[in-house]
């Protein structure tokens, strides 16, 4: 398959060099490649991006990725995750935070990449502004996607407090058991520390109706870092086999509540 691909590209380049050469002009066939299709889209977009950084970077102009932005806004649906998370990282590391908004505006739109807006969101503090309007989009038709749901929750950092209708709405859907399981640990965590006394009985609650593992593993371990005791956690990983391996951890620790990896932009559009 590769060699008949090469040759397919070999037989381009000669066709333009033949057509090149009736005009009088000759190309490097060895420096030269033929696109098309979504190849030529992702070679068009990489020299967008090198285009992008160089006038950033070299020139501290910040127009090619104000022209990526306006992109993104006029078409947000069919714009690509690489330009998105592109523009994002950018952003973010120049610290040109004028457009969150404008961003925000269509995040609803580009679910495909609700991860890099939630970094935007946090790391620009523009998440102090949004608890209305994150519980709006949750519970609208959009919120069906609950995997740009869950990704949108990381906008709210645990080091400060979200807003009250933010909490409320979190410790409804964990009270109600209506959050997907990959969601609750997050959820978990984040009320732990936002609202450590009420979380406390919200787990206690929530763990006599649940009948998975997995989530009793993430009410153990949110549980512990807001003063749950160790009678409860064991009690909860002990109700099935698989959380054993947990149960000997936390044991081994003394039951100290491991610290939670924070999210740490490194610049280039990537989260730890």
């Amino acid at each position: 398959m590769d060699l008949w691909c090469e040759r397919r590209e070999r037989s381009k380049c000669a066709t333009i060099q033949e057509r090149l050469e009736a005009l009088g002009l000759r190309i490097n066939v060895a420096k030269t490649q033929a696109y098309s299709g979504y190849e030529l889209e992702a070679a068009a977009r990489q020299i967008e991006h090198s285009a992008a950084d160089h006038s950033l970077d070299d020139l501290e102009d910040p127009g090619p990725l104000e022209e990526l932005l306006e992109q993104i806004i006029a078409k947000p649906t069919e714009s690509a995750r690489t330009t998105i998370k592109f523009v994002i990282s950018r952003i973010i590391r120049h610290e040109f935070y004028k457009n969150v908004q404008r961003i925000v505006d269509v995040t609803p739109r580009m679910p495909h990449a609700a991860d890099a807006v939630a970094d935007l969101i946090r790391i620009s503090g523009h998440w102090r502004k949004l608890g209305a309007w994150y519980v709006e989009y949750a519970e609208s038709t959009w919120g069906r996607m609950k995997w740009s749901v869950y990704q949108m929750a990381h906008s709210f950092p645990a080091e400060e407090t979200a807003t009250k209708k933010v909490r409320d709405f979190l410790a409804r859907k964990l009270e109600e058991q209506s959050l997907p399981s990959f969601m609750l640990p997050l959820v978990a965590h984040r009320l732990s520390q936002w609202m450590p006394d009420d979380a406390r009985e919200l787990f206690r609650e929530v763990a006599q109706k649940t009948e998975h593992p997995f989530e009793l593993r993430a009410l153990a371990y949110a549980g512990l870092a807001c003063g749950v005791g160790r009678s409860d956690v064991r009690k909860w990983l002990g109700e099935f086999p698989e959380s054993d391996v947990v149960l000997k951890f936390l044991t081994a620790r003394n039951f100290r509540p491991p610290k939670a990896v924070s999210y740490m932009w490194d610049g280039t559009g990537t989260t730890h």
